[in-house]
């Protein structure tokens, strides 16, 4: 089931992440108020009305978002998603604005949805399709998790902020031919309920954890993750120090992020730029937990990662993106500032290869799926034969990457 979940959403999903994706460690975020009314139709309304019709109508939505998302992939999503989940039963508003559509064998989650004043869709992000038999219930919560594949370490894979396990796409498959990988949705995301915040990194260690625990899910663990996952990572490894035995960082958060970039930015000045000033307020509200999709605690969690220490000499790849997008006319010294950072975190492990992807945006997982594909399968060999790394020039740069000195 859920390795034909590329070809279900590709079309929708696909491009809903290229046209709203965050610079590298960001949020997107919605910004109607929930459960609103646009026109003579509200935000459930539109999503049964989708979800549950025979023939998709391009009247339905924005010509803005027709042109990100083509109807025929609209179409198909609409029509392949009872084939896998069975027929549609309803949409259900749930916490940090987002909605069930639930089918008879499982759901999806709709969040970001946006209308225009004449009741057309104008956003809207929806998750990959969860089964209902792959929800585990703990302490009145349902969290969506699943493994593929024979053999250990086994691989766990995290997602970034907002994301569901979705985003890992082509990567379950193929890592799963070599080893054991199991991916879940945290709280608030995907299949998964939302638990009460504001979430820390701890919090979140601690409950996948338990989750582990409770599905029988053994270490050793080879940790991978994208983006804000490199703070659970930290964490994790800090509290669980003997089950980890390996890590894949893509395009990994860092705890000091937010401060180096304004660092890089400079005091507020009069008569600042306007992608500058907009930049800058953008970081600063990254603060509020209520102003992200899983109510994260960042600058809270960055405090629990700064104590985590090194990683000792468990094998690391860091794979960063050299295409971040941040929304700048001169974005190069914010670039610096990040690979920097990227460097700092290769620098955790006495056996550790950083790869820049100088063409990769922050998703290096949908962009370039064969260097985190070949990263994951060089940590895992080289925690089974107890040995270290090869050298990145062994095999990135065939796949796109440029290999960073050592420190």
């Amino acid at each position: 089931m859920r390795f034909i979940r590329q070809s279900i959403l590709a079309g929708l999903l696909i491009a809903l992440w290229s046209s709203c994706q965050a610079p590298a460690g960001q949020a997107v975020f919605g910004r109607q108020a929930y459960g609103a009314q646009k026109g003579t139709i509200t935000e459930r309304a539109a999503l049964r009305r989708l979800f549950s019709a025979t023939k998709v109508q391009a009247a339905w939505f924005a010509p803005q978002f027709l042109a990100r998302v083509p109807l025929a992939a609209i179409q198909q999503v609409d029509e392949q998603l009872p084939r896998a989940l069975g027929p549609f039963q309803g949409v259900s508003p749930v916490p940090y604005q987002s909605y069930y559509v639930t089918y008879q064998q499982g759901l999806i989650r709709a969040t970001t949805i946006r209308l225009d004043a004449h009741g057309r869709i104008l956003s809207l992000k929806i998750s990959s399709p969860e089964l209902s038999k792959d929800r585990v219930l703990i302490a009145g919560y349902h969290t969506y998790v699943k493994c593929a594949g024979t053999g250990r370490p086994t691989v766990i894979l995290e997602s970034g902020l907002g994301d569901d396990s979705g985003v890992w796409g082509t990567i379950i498959p193929a890592a799963a031919q070599h080893t054991r990988v199991c991916f879940y949705d945290r709280a608030s995301t995907g299949g998964s309920d939302a638990r009460p915040g504001p979430r820390t990194s701890a919090k979140i260690a601690r409950e996948l954890h338990t989750l582990l625990a409770r599905k029988g899910i053994r270490g050793p663990y080879v940790l991978a993750g994208h983006s804000i996952a490199g703070y659970h990572m930290r964490v994790f490894d800090r509290l669980y120090p003997s089950e980890v035995a390996g890590m894949v960082m893509v395009d990994n958060s860092h705890p000091d992020q937010f401060a180096r970039w304004l660092e890089v930015l400079g005091a507020r000045r009069p008569h600042e730029a306007a992608d500058v000033a907009a930049y800058r307020q953008a970081l600063m509200s990254l603060n509020n937990p209520l102003n992200n999709p899983e109510h994260f605690d960042i600058p809270g969690s960055a405090v629990q990662v700064r104590p985590a220490g090194t990683l000792g000499s468990i094998p690391l790849v860091v794979l960063t993106a050299g295409n971040s997008g941040y929304p700048l006319k001169r974005p190069q010294p914010l670039e610096a500032a990040w690979r920097g950072m990227q460097e700092e975190m290769a620098g955790l492990s006495t056996d550790s290869v950083h790869v820049l992807m100088p063409k990769s945006g922050h998703y290096i997982q949908i962009e370039y799926p064969k260097a985190v594909i070949a990263a994951i399968g060089e940590v895992v060999t080289a925690v089974r034969i107890k040995g270290r790394l090869p050298t990145c020039t062994t095999t990135f740069p065939a796949l796109g990457g440029a290999c960073f000195p050592a420190l």
